[in-house]
């Protein structure tokens, strides 16, 4: 793969309509959690910070402390102190753990009070249209076309 390709082929869209409706979707949610939660101050800062380092496509973020430290221009007690708040109050949640300094963990960042966001509805769009084309791939080379969509027709998902 070409790193002169466009950002949206690099990451895997299949066009640039898929990939600039992943990044509004974000942008809903983004406002969407920035408004919901009831942080205030350095809290708040760390919580927009967190968006702003945020994959464009995908609510979720690898961050340090010592970052969000140097972002947020803060103490270390001070950047605890609201990841505990914020994961309490369900804006942010631990995916993946990292223990030590300078070791990033990894967050997926939520609307607090809300099971389901903008975001979290347009992954699943695009999840099963990408596995409705893999189904149709294989379909296609297994049985032809005229089968496969037979097959593809008869699905109750539709």
């Amino acid at each position: 793969m070409s790193k002169y390709q466009p950002k949206w082929k690099r990451l895997g869209f299949k066009d640039a309509g898929e990939y600039s409706g992943a990044c509004r979707a974000k942008k809903k949610t983004q406002m969407a959690a920035l408004i919901a939660t009831k942080a205030n101050g350095k809290t708040l800062d760390i919580l927009r910070i967190m968006w702003e380092r945020a994959e464009f496509h995908e609510p979720v973020v690898s961050v340090t402390k010592e970052q969000l430290m140097s972002d947020a221009r803060c103490s270390l007690d001070t950047v605890k102190s609201a990841m505990a708040y914020l994961r309490s109050e369900g804006s942010i949640f631990p995916i993946y753990m990292r223990g030590g300094r300078g070791l990033p963990s990894k967050y997926r960042l939520k609307v607090a009070g809300y099971d389901r966001t903008p975001s979290d509805d347009h992954i699943e769009v695009m999840a099963a249209e990408r596995d409705r084309e893999a189904a149709w791939r294989f379909l296609k080379g297994k049985y032809g076309p005229v089968k496969a969509l037979e097959i593809l027709s008869e699905n109750p998902s539709d």
